[in-house]
């Protein structure tokens, strides 16, 4: 009986991974820079508002648009390049206009 030789398609699953893996770190990184250096050139310009109640206001809207964008822009990422099982519990449907405080049980040797 022939033994197949693995050895390709090992390198290829590192390869694989290891491309996903710089990609990722890629776009979270960019993601994070523009995204936050966005809303820190927007923030000066709310506090020099203080006293304008309209432009303050909008302003603090784009700053919310810019943070959700983040993190739907990292949840795309996540979802193009994890591979993650999501398990959420609990007793009540969650709805997208709520707040929640998300604890994380990471399950690595660093923890």
């Amino acid at each position: 009986m022939l033994k197949k030789n693995t050895q390709p398609v090992i390198l290829q699953n590192v390869i694989v991974k290891a491309l996903r893996t710089t990609f990722a770190l890629v776009f979270f990184s960019l993601n994070t820079i523009s995204c936050g250096s966005a809303i820190l050139l927007l923030a000066p310009f709310k506090l020099l508002l203080l006293p304008f109640v309209k432009p303050q206001q909008t302003i603090h809207r784009i700053c919310i648009y810019i943070a959700s964008l983040w993190v739907e822009l990292n949840n795309l990422n996540m979802a193009l390049t994890q591979k993650i099982k999501w398990e959420i519990t609990g007793l009540t449907p969650l709805e997208k206009n709520d707040w929640y405080f998300i604890i994380a049980n990471h399950q690595s040797a660093l923890d």
